[in-house]
């Protein structure tokens, strides 16, 4: 898992190697020893406890039964204030796609092989309304 930056020179390798952590946690619901997150980082099992501490200190990641670590509610208040000026940025685009082609603009995105609407638009002005 461990990746370089990507190709910036004036990065912080400890905020690289937490977010790089960070994003190891989220994607295993059943959670992560500190000796996995370690491995996977290929980092030594102190600066990945470092790593959780801080994370958690931030609510960003949590420890669950046997001492697993798994993503925290701060990652849920991250992602509720990114979709809101996702969403924010995403009106006004719609709004001129929806005028321009007088029926409703919608953006979705992917789960798995379905889609969910997560901001829709509907013209000011149509001919028909279905």
């Amino acid at each position: 898992m461990s990746q370089e930056p990507t190709g910036k020179t004036n990065t912080l390798q400890t905020l690289d190697r937490g977010l790089q952590a960070l994003d190891v946690i989220c994607q295993l619901a059943q959670g992560i020893t500190v000796a996995e997150l370690a491995a996977a980082l290929q980092v030594n099992r102190a600066i990945a406890y470092r790593l959780v501490n801080t994370l958690e200190l931030h609510g960003l990641v949590a420890r669950a039964a046997g001492g697993r670590i798994v993503a925290g509610a701060g990652v849920a208040r991250l992602g509720a204030g990114f979709a809101a000026q996702f969403r924010a940025r995403a009106q006004p685009v719609l709004a001129r796609l929806a005028a321009g082609a007088r029926a409703t603009a919608f953006l979705v995105v992917a789960q798995a092989d379905e889609c969910t609407a997560v901001e829709v638009c509907e013209p000011q002005h149509v001919d028909i309304r279905v």
